[in-house]
């Protein structure tokens, strides 16, 4: 994650009270943004929530920038059935990961 988060999220967010560890006001509507953000087991972890609806393209993209660095790959995963966790998924949250040790296989772009 980015060196500078500390700074960002002073001057940028609020601590929430109903769940996720920020708020940021969506690039769309100016409405809420719930994330939380962790490192563990070797990867940052950023899940991204809305109340109404799942994140847009655009909301995903604003939380990247403000938490991974410019030079940083970071990747949304599609889990197999047989690896979700009943009474875990949750429609309206997205996640973005990123592997610590700098290892993110990237496909050549054509």
């Amino acid at each position: 994650m980015k060196a500078s988060l500390r700074a960002i999220i002073q001057n940028q967010v609020r601590y929430a009270t109903d769940g996720g560890d920020y708020i940021f006001k969506s690039p769309v509507d100016g409405r809420p943004i719930e994330v939380t953000a962790e490192t563990k087991n070797g990867w940052d972890h950023v899940s991204v929530r809305r109340k109404d609806r799942p994140p847009t393209w655009h909301e995903m993209q604003f939380i990247a920038f403000k938490f991974f660095a410019d030079n940083e790959y970071a990747v949304q995963y599609h889990i197999p059935h047989s690896k979700e966790v009943p009474g875990i998924v949750d429609t309206y949250t997205l996640h973005w990961w990123h592997n610590k040790d700098g290892f993110m296989p990237v496909p050549e772009a054509e």
